[in-house]
């Protein structure tokens, strides 16, 4: 047997294959971020899904890195064929943008995000939690804020008038030669 059909009975034995319409369920392990994995080469490990797409419809050849295997049905460890498609990053998170809009009680839907920025495609980022959180949109002026606010700290704090007046203590020991006690 040839190293592709050997890899393709040993990626169809772990899942649960449904009907045609339904999602086939992934049955061994996953990754941190939930979706599975699968070891397609001694030394690659890849999501399932990317797996399922390559074996189904690129003759065992994995996509280039750049592109990414969609889900059409939002469910992780689903590895039904019908319901992956190739796409781009960007066309990958616009999916995912309306698709959170048709979800009630999103934070999407409000017209402002938590500090008054205005929400539109173009300013926010859907941002993936731990393991088993669900995506949620972000807003893009909010994170360069933090990410700015975190540089700035990086910098070096400003001294405090508590220890401007201490290093103002210690340099007096230091040039009496008294021995530095606190």
């Amino acid at each position: 047997m040839r190293t592709a059909d050997l890899r393709r009975k040993r990626f169809w034995n772990k899942v649960h294959v449904r009907g045609d319409d339904e999602c086939w369920i992934w049955k061994a392990a996953r990754g941190t971020s939930g979706y599975g994995a699968f070891a397609f080469t001694k030394y690659e490990i890849v999501t399932a899904h990317r797996a399922s797409w390559a074996m189904t419809y690129n003759r065992s050849r994995l996509p280039s890195s750049k592109l990414h295997v969609m889900h059409l049905c939002d469910n992780k460890i689903c590895v039904n064929p019908k319901h992956l498609k190739l796409g781009t990053p960007s066309e990958n998170e616009k999916d995912a943008f309306v698709r959170f809009q048709k979800i009630p009680r999103r934070p999407i839907l409000q017209k402002y995000c938590k500090r008054g920025h205005r929400r539109s495609h173009n300013n926010t980022i859907m941002k993936t939690g731990g393991r088993h959180k669900k995506p949620s949109p972000v807003c893009k002026q909010c994170v360069r804020d933090n990410n700015n606010a975190s540089r700035e700290k990086r910098k070096g704090p400003e001294l405090t008038r508590r220890n401007r007046e201490y290093m103002r203590a210690y340099r007096a020991r230091l040039k009496s030669g008294a021995p530095g006690q606190d």
